[in-house]
């Protein structure tokens, strides 16, 4: 994979569109072309993981809906980030507010066959983070998966999941391990987020059964709903969402 040097990209010609504790996030100003993350690692052991995961990545043919690195940003002497082509777009969790239920629903499907995809390649990737925030859809209804930097790979894996997998998690006394099925079941999380604006350890079976008068697909999800509301002694398995709606 190609690299270039921290010391050659001008920030100037940059603007900041997020930060969080374990990055910053720039693009260019004016034409929109790629996405510069900057990671926010404390320790050298934390970036070379990362930088082997990558160069893991990057030799299996993923899907083309996930946005892989174009370069990878070096400075002194470790991995400083990585750069990706700009997507023009909406979040998935956006996209619900803008466009009817069945194309939403639509394009989570269509999110839901790659994720099994993914899932299904070389090494057993793991998205980890997996929340619709992370899934941008263009104008033509095309999704990506973006921050494949956080995926895990052949054994090694982030400590980065979603935070609304983290609460549940930790709520349900659940190992915190990310595994294809946490993604599963943190994919069926945001998705019941975003029905009920809220969270599922929030939402009782009344509440639920009044959305689902309204929604045939909630009907369909009923089962799911309850089983991840019961407390097991180790995590639920739950299928991909395209299994379970016909």
């Amino acid at each position: 994979m190609e690299t270039i040097k921290y010391s050659d990209i001008d920030f100037n010609f940059l603007e900041e569109i997020s930060k969080t504790k374990r990055s910053t996030v720039y693009t260019e100003k004016g034409l929109k072309e790629n996405i510069y993350k900057i990671l926010n690692y404390k320790t050298k052991e934390e970036l070379i993981r990362k930088r082997k995961k990558l160069e893991i990545l990057s030799q299996i043919e993923m899907p083309s809906s996930v946005v892989m690195p174009n370069k990878l940003i070096q400075g002194n002497n470790k991995l400083k980030g990585i750069i990706t082509t700009y997507i023009d777009g909406i979040t998935l969790c956006d996209l619900s507010q803008y466009k009817d239920f069945d194309t939403y629903l639509y394009v989570i499907l269509n999110v839901s066959k790659d994720m099994r995809r993914i899932h299904d390649l070389y090494g057993k990737p793991i998205i980890g983070d997996m929340h619709f925030d992370n899934i941008l859809v263009d104008f033509n209804f095309n999704h990506y998966f973006i921050d494949v930097d956080s995926y895990g790979i052949l054994g090694i894996r982030e400590d980065d999941i979603s935070n609304s997998l983290s609460q549940y998690l930790s709520y349900m006394n659940y190992n915190n391990q990310a595994s294809s099925n946490t993604d599963r079941i943190s994919f069926m999380l945001s998705f019941f987020n975003n029905i009920f604006n809220n969270h599922i350890l929030g939402v009782d079976e009344y509440e639920y059964d009044e959305y689902a008068e309204k929604n045939k697909i909630l009907k369909q999800l009923k089962d799911i709903f309850l089983e991840l509301k019961m407390s097991y002694s180790s995590i639920p398995e739950i299928p991909y969402m395209h299994e379970l709606i016909r």
